[in-house]
């Protein structure tokens, strides 16, 4: 690869060198760069002088920031998130309460917002009102007679349809969508820290996950 720049009138030439591989088929760290400089002195040009460097143990991606990182990732987000409990279980009849049995009853809400999204103003705002103005707001209810495993069911469905509805939206933007082993680490922040908050005493609680590159 040859990469051209000029430093004030003089133009510099450089060469980056691809990795060799030695006999036991392992490619080597050293990188050889050569630079050609060019010093013009009125109608007369010097002869070139060149310089070679071995760069040992120097990532190609390294040189002079010649090369980026071809990693593609989604954009840094966070996910919002509310629980509501009730200490019994209600029986619907679409709007209406037909009858009341011993138990609990869980509605987990997430949505997610970009980070960029996240200005000073909106930072401002009840964690209870990020949620409900983040993307693909989905709610999620469990019933049972024991609040641990009402939390944790509550919570998984509304974690993992929340995180799959956003993404769903991210490859439709941008063809790209967390690795595997990112979203399940997003997926077990959401799952650990909704049901932590469902688990304490009162109503109603609110968790934040956010995710950083």
């Amino acid at each position: 690869m040859v990469v051209l720049a000029h430093i004030a009138a003089k133009p510099v030439t450089v060469v980056v060198k691809a990795p060799d591989t030695d006999t036991t088929g392992r490619t080597r760290s050293n990188f050889c760069v050569l630079l050609s400089f060019s010093c013009f002195h009125g109608a007369n040009q010097e002869p070139q002088t060149q310089q070679t460097c071995s760069l040992q143990s120097q990532p190609l991606a390294d040189l002079a920031g010649l090369f980026e990182s071809q990693k593609d990732d989604i954009d840094p987000f966070t996910l919002y998130g509310t629980n509501f409990k009730k200490y019994q279980i209600e029986q619907m009849e679409g709007e209406k309460v037909v009858s009341r049995s011993r138990g609990f009853t869980v509605d987990s809400c997430v949505s997610a917002v970009l980070a960029s999204q996240e200005t000073p103003e909106f930072n401002g705002l009840p964690t209870g009102e990020k949620v409900q103005a983040g993307d693909g707001l989905l709610c999620k209810r469990a019933t049972g007679p024991d609040l641990n495993k009402a939390c944790k069911q509550s919570c998984a469905s509304a974690c993992g349809d929340a995180l799959a509805r956003y993404e769903e939206r991210m490859f439709a933007e941008t063809g790209f969508k967390l690795e595997p082993k990112e979203r399940e680490r997003v997926l077990r922040n959401c799952r650990h820290s909704c049901s932590y908050e469902c688990t304490k005493s009162g109503k109603a609680h609110d968790f934040v996950v956010p995710y950083r590159r």
